[in-house]
Order: structure tokens, then sequence, then C-alpha cells
């Protein structure tokens, strides 16, 4: 094998690992991004239940102060 072979050789190897770890941490990154989605999606939910939770706790509030007056 020449030295330009060997060096070749060796240059292909180092490629293939650094495509083997990039295609990893594109794995991961994936799964961090769906995770991350997926929480969002659930806080985005709890928030809107908050809310409700707010709305309707006002309302029976209003409607205490009214009947009260009445």
């Amino acid at each position: 094998m020449t030295p330009t072979q060997a060096a070749f050789d060796q240059l292909l190897d180092e490629h293939i690992a650094l495509t083997r770890q990039y295609g990893a941490v594109q794995n991961k990154c994936s799964h961090v991004l769906q995770a991350q989605r997926a929480e969002i999606a659930r806080l985005e939910a709890e928030v809107l239940r908050l809310r409700a939770a707010m709305v309707v706790r006002g309302v029976r509030r209003a409607d205490a102060a009214y009947t009260e007056k009445a």
C-alpha cells in the first residue's frame, strides 16, 4: 500500500467515524426536540385549564356578590 493510499484510507476511516457521530448527535437532538414539543404542549394545555378555572372562579364570585345584593 502506498503512503498516499494509507493516508486516504485513514482519512476515509475518520470521515466514517465522524459521520456516525454526527448521525448520533442528530438523532439525540431530534429526541430532545420531540420531548420539548411534548412538554410545551402539556404546559400550554395546563395554562388553558388554569385560565378556565380562573374564569369559572371569577364568574362564581361575581354571581355570589350579585346574589348577596339582591
